[in-house]
């Protein structure tokens, strides 16, 4: 009976859909489908907001998301009695190390203790993304891991995101540390852990940490989670993160759009670039040919194809445009942290509170937290979502997706591609009026002979960047 009264509720949701999703374009058809199957295979659909987790005032009294050492310090003491009480008797605690403590004596990580189902790992280098295709953009700009890397990656470490809790840890890193961690924090969520099974230590080890340290931690693939599948995850979280044309519609909009499912209908987008960055107040420098220049504002935000900013000694090359999406703020991550001397530890919930605020935000709005590859994001959108408990999502695009997306670059040598009013894709161009920011220009390509720029390849025939999203939920079928 039960059986038939739940048939018979599936298919009276399915008829609502499909009646409210009749009055959707066209362009909507294959995430209609996709959200048919999913109510037919009860894997509801979250949205933003019933993603949100706000921290206790004093991060000392959490048990997951942003937790203090005292706490992690108790867990290892004896985790038997320690746990908290949403995890089972067989639950393990996996300690996931970025960077050795560097702790005289040998003493880098967080002591195991297997008979005890407590675990620590090193943190290998794969910063849980991958090169994929979102329909538009191939193989060059990273987006987060897929579902079959990221059953991978469990297994390796042993990791049952259905009962363990995951603690991503930071040794002696920098601040810039946090962007790997909480980024770590993001994906998983995004394949469907509940936050209460994963945390994010607040601070360095080396500063804050006062329980038994060890040379070595555990090998990975020692460990096993009996097979465990994100599949067995029987949620979907994928609203964390929004494709291109979800972007679009937000700046379209001037972040006023009601028609994105699973986000409010006001919207508050971040740059978690340095200001610097943001306003064209710094210049760039280090070009392929390694000279420095003074070029007033350009060449600051570099390519998918370098890493962090322009300058350092570095050959490096850079996007075509410079500027931001347009109604972003400047909301630099760095801000949000505190001193280098406390282990970069994030700010009180009161200062990250005013710091939004300030930024403009209001209550029930979705922050939409973006940077240059939606790394330094994490850190604002861990913030929002996880302490403060506000509805977040990401554009994991970011920067060099978007400034790809030209149909008037004035320099097309090379391999640039103009996209033009014949290709389907045009219609995702950024470098038109409205979708530019007021401190918009381009740079140039070639300069003294020298590659200056470097795009991500570009579909020409795409007519949708949602295909990340599309495939994701159809690995959980």
């Amino acid at each position: 009976m039960k059986q038939k009264i739940i048939s018979i509720l599936s298919i009276l949701a399915l008829l609502s859909l499909v009646t409210f999703c009749s009055k959707k374009s066209n362009n909507d058809d294959n995430l209609l489908l996709l959200g048919l199957f999913a109510l037919s295979q009860n894997i509801p659909v979250r949205s933003a907001a019933e993603l949100t987790n706000e921290s206790s005032e004093n991060y000392a009294d959490n048990n997951w998301g942003l937790i203090e050492h005292s706490t992690l310090q108790r867990w290892v003491g004896n985790w038997a009695t320690e746990k908290p009480g949403h995890i089972p008797q067989d639950g393990k605690l996996i300690i996931l190390q970025l960077n050795s403590a560097a702790k005289p004596g040998s003493a880098n990580y967080v002591q195991s203790k297997p008979q005890e189902n407590v675990y620590t790992f090193a943190l290998d280098e794969f910063r849980f993304n991958e090169q994929r295709n979102n329909g538009l953009i191939s193989e060059t700009v990273v987006y987060q891991a897929s579902g079959s890397r990221t059953d991978q990656w469990l297994s390796a470490y042993g990791i049952n995101l259905s009962k363990d809790l995951v603690v991503f840890a930071n040794g002696l890193g920098t601040n810039a540390s946090v962007q790997d961690l909480a980024r770590g924090v993001y994906w998983l969520r995004y394949w469907g852990a509940d936050i209460k099974n994963l945390a994010l230590l607040n601070g360095n080890l080396n500063v804050n940490y006062n329980g038994t340290l060890v040379a070595d931690p555990t090998s990975r693939n020692t460990v096993s989670n009996n097979g465990f599948s994100v599949k067995q995850l029987r949620v979907d979280n994928t609203i964390l993160t929004l494709a291109l044309e979800d972007i679009l519609k937000i700046v379209d909009s001037g972040s006023r759009t009601s028609d994105i499912s699973g986000i409010s209908s006001t919207q508050l987008i971040v740059d978690a670039r340095p200001s610097v960055q943001f306003n064209r107040a710094t210049n760039g420098h280090n070009f392929a040919d390694n000279t420095t220049v003074d070029t007033g504002g350009q060449y600051i935000t570099t390519s998918w194809a370098s890493s962090g900013p322009p300058g350092g000694g570095v050959a490096k090359t850079f996007v075509l445009s410079e500027g931001h999406l347009p109604g972003a703020k400047t909301f630099p991550w760095a801000d949000l942290l505190q001193a280098a001397g406390t282990g970069f530890k994030y700010k009180t919930k009161a200062e990250l509170r005013t710091l939004f605020a300030n930024a403009g935000y209001t209550q029930g709005t979705t922050v939409v937290s973006q940077c240059r590859t939606n790394f330094e994001a994490q850190v604002n959108g861990f913030a929002s979502q996880n302490i403060l408990g506000y509805p977040s999502v990401f554009y994991d695009g970011s920067l060099v997706e978007w400034t790809s997306l030209v149909s008037n670059y004035p320099d097309p040598s090379g391999d640039i591609i103009n996209l033009s009013p014949s290709d389907p894709a045009f219609a995702f161009r950024t470098d038109i009026i409205g979708r530019r920011s007021d401190n918009f220009s381009y740079n140039r390509n070639n300069v003294g002979g020298q590659t200056r720029v470097r795009q991500a390849r570009v579909n020409r025939n795409a007519t949708t960047t949602r295909l990340l999203q599309n495939e994701d939920k159809a690995y959980k079928r």
